[in-house]
């Protein structure tokens, strides 16, 4: 009996301290406390994470980042400084490796191919910063906050080098994820029911609801969550758990979620992957089509009901997409091709290393077009482009070739993993697909998700290919 009981009771502490701490959060958040509030639940959420760090190292540290980078929608800002709790959570993440002398593990025989491009794509963000920039002083600021969240992949690559230690913290990242996917779900429902505004941005389009819950906006919640409803359908059609109903469960929240966000691109881009998920999990193992047929007759039901109190929304946020007469009437699609347009004749002028990480901000304000808008800059939504204004013709080949890299080298090895670290990295590498479609449109490499996301997939690449003795690319 004792050794049954004790995983319970230990279980049971740690349930009490977190809705202990969430207590206490929501106790000083709810008291009109000034700058003392966000200050108290800065320091209890430090303190929770260098406990965890400490005390259940390495995932725990893992879990510190994942959980922070679902959060970018808080955010400090002194002066032109903007600060996430990932930035902080990176850093200190980094500093534990230190503290413990993890570093010491690495060796030059490590750091594979993938990883010199991407260092290299950080050496040309700093270069093109420096010496190509209309203001230094702004675009190395930026680039030193984007190398903190591209700090992340290495962090992962260093924190996860046992299948175990993968599978773990691959779980709580599908766990950390579905929760922020709930949110915005709940925060969109409540909009509805209550009037709340909580998560959601009332007015995003017009008279149309757009949920974002913790993340910066609402395109870039529709990625998120609709990468965790791909994670999680993959996860379905691999596992050979007899209980799947979770698999099942994590699907719907997030393409629910994804759906709330009311982002076309992301509506338009998760058909395509689900289709893409059931190609490559047939290839990746035997295809069984009685849980294909199981899962879409779940989600055909759920989307049924759902019906009523979407299509009224999707149709609205469709009409001008399939009216070619009313497209120039659609303020979001017009507002993308004026910077798009503008960020392409930057690129003209600054073809081979751009104007600087983040530069597009410098040369782009609506003021110059659209009085109305006021002081407000620009902010490009396609990866390419801004990666092409950032760092130019030279960034935007060092980063394929790093994406290239990571892909061969997943091809190579897919069928060489056992089955749980083969589950992973499909549903990862169908994630990978999903943002590479929404990216065009939805930009997010300045936050830490994608590139924990990639950090993932190169750890289980790397950690295949140690322990399978496969021939390394």
């Amino acid at each position: 009996m004792e050794p049954k009981t004790a995983p319970l009771n230990s279980n049971l502490k740690r349930i009490a301290i977190a809705v202990e701490a969430c207590a206490i959060a929501w106790l000083i958040r709810s008291e009109d406390l000034g700058w003392a509030a966000p200050t108290l639940l800065v320091c209890i959420g430090a303190i929770a994470g260098v406990a965890l760090m400490l005390t259940a190292w390495p995932v725990g540290a893992v879990v510190f980042v994942i959980a922070t980078s679902a959060m970018p929608r808080v955010v400090w800002s002194a002066g032109n400084l903007h600060v996430h709790p990932e930035h902080l959570a990176v850093t200190a993440a980094s500093l534990a490796i230190l503290f413990k002398r993890g570093y010491r593990r690495i060796r030059l025989a490590d750091i594979q191919l993938f990883d010199y491009f991407l260092i290299a794509y950080i050496a040309l963000n700093f270069f093109s910063s420096a010496f190509t920039s209309p203001e230094p002083g702004s675009t190395l600021r930026w680039a030193a906050l984007q190398t903190l969240v591209i700090a992340s992949f290495f962090l992962v690559r260093l924190l996860v080098r046992t299948r175990a230690t993968l599978w773990k913290a691959w779980v709580t990242l599908l766990a950390a994820s579905a929760l922020g996917s709930f949110y915005g779900f709940i925060s969109f429902i409540s909009n509805r029911i209550f009037g709340t505004t909580f998560g959601v941005e009332a007015e995003q389009y017009g008279k149309i609801p757009a949920a974002y819950g913790t993340q910066w906006e609402a395109n870039i919640f529709g990625s998120y969550a609709a990468c965790v409803a791909i994670m999680f359908l993959a996860g379905f059609l691999m596992s050979r758990d007899r209980n799947r109903g979770w698999w099942i469960a994590g699907f719907l929240i997030g393409t629910l979620a994804s759906i709330l966000s009311m982002s076309r691109a992301v509506l338009l881009s998760l058909p395509l992957t689900v289709l893409f998920t059931f190609w490559i999990s047939a290839k990746a193992q035997h295809f069984d089509t009685r849980r294909v047929l199981r899962i879409v007759l779940i989600a055909t039901a759920t989307l049924l009901l759902a019906t009523p109190f979407l299509v009224p929304m999707l149709r609205e946020r469709f009409a001008t997409l399939i009216d070619i007469n009313a497209l120039t009437e659609d303020e979001t699609t017009v507002e993308r091709l004026i910077q798009m347009k503008v960020a392409a004749d930057n690129i003209r002028d600054h073809p081979v290393f751009g104007t600087g990480t983040a530069s597009f901000q410098l040369v782009f304000n609506w003021q110059q077009y659209i009085p109305e808008m006021g002081d407000l800059h620009g902010w490009l939504g396609n990866t390419p482009m801004r990666v092409l204004n950032d760092t130019g013709i030279a960034g935007l080949t060092v980063f394929l070739c790093f994406l290239g890299s990571l892909g061969w080298r997943l091809r190579k090895i897919l069928h060489y993993s056992d089955h749980r670290t083969r589950t992973v990295l499909v549903a990862l590498a169908c994630g990978i697909f999903l943002y590479a479609l929404t990216f065009q449109s939805t930009e997010a490499t300045m936050l830490a998700f994608p590139w924990i996301h990639l950090g993932f997939l190169a750890s289980g690449v790397v950690i295949v290919e140690e322990e399978s003795r496969q021939p390394v690319f």
